[in-house]
Order: C-alpha cells, then structure tokens, then sequence
C-alpha cells in the first residue's frame, strides 16, 4: 500500500474492502457479482478511498492480475 501512496491510516478501510469483496465472490458469481463489487466500489469511494486501487484489489484478489500503476 505504501508503493501507492496509500496513507497507513487507511489501512483498516482497504483491508475491510477487502474482506467484503472476497466474502461477495464466495456468495455471488458472474453479473450478479460484477454487480455487487460495482456496488462495494462505490460505498467505499463514498468513504474517500482510491477508486484505481479498489479496482486493482479486485482486479487481484477475483482474477488474479496484477495492475501496476
């Protein structure tokens, strides 16, 4: 996180995405899940996080591509 600039006091809010995002790929698949991560990105840009790194973190975390920014 701190390779991009993520402040370490939003820590706690990237890993909390995190979490929910892997708990929705266990639950939903395919536009159901598309949907839903759509949905969790916009809460948590609402909550003033990186909307590139939370795409990064599904890009990662679902399909196992890494972006470099």
């Amino acid at each position: 996180m701190a390779a991009r600039g993520i402040p370490a006091d939003k820590f706690v809010a990237y890993f909390a995405f995190a979490q929910k995002l892997g708990r929705l790929s266990r639950t939903y698949a395919d536009k159901s899940l598309q949907m839903a991560a759509a949905d969790l990105i916009d809460l948590y840009e609402a909550k003033s996080l990186d909307g590139d790194v939370l795409l990064a973190e599904i890009a990662r975390s679902l399909f196992g591509i890494v972006v470099l920014s």
